[in-house]
């Protein structure tokens, strides 16, 4: 697990997610970033990361906010996506 003391900077920096990658020895198109704010968006973009939204965060922010950061798609919950992980990985998404 990683946390914010794992890098320099924090969100929306790229940063951790910098590290997370490299922890993991992956390449940016391989990976995925979920978040709830637009600052998740910017982090995965400037990293190269495909962002995926949740609404559920804190924070309070809709899918539009989301979409608007750069999300994919945007899902409910984990849960909600965890369903359809499969397809969210591979880049595809069932009608809801």
């Amino acid at each position: 697990m990683l946390t914010g003391d794992a890098a320099e900077r924090t969100k929306p920096a790229p940063d951790l997610a910098q590290v997370a990658l490299e922890t993991l020895g992956a390449f940016p198109h391989d990976c995925v970033m979920i978040g709830d704010t637009p600052y998740d968006g910017e982090a995965a973009r400037q990293a190269g990361v495909v962002f995926i939204g949740v609404t559920c965060g804190g924070c309070g922010n809709d899918e539009g906010v989301l979409r608007s950061a750069g999300a994919r798609d945007v899902w409910r919950d984990p849960a909600e996506l965890f369903m359809q992980l499969d397809d969210v990985l591979s880049g595809t998404r069932p009608p809801r």
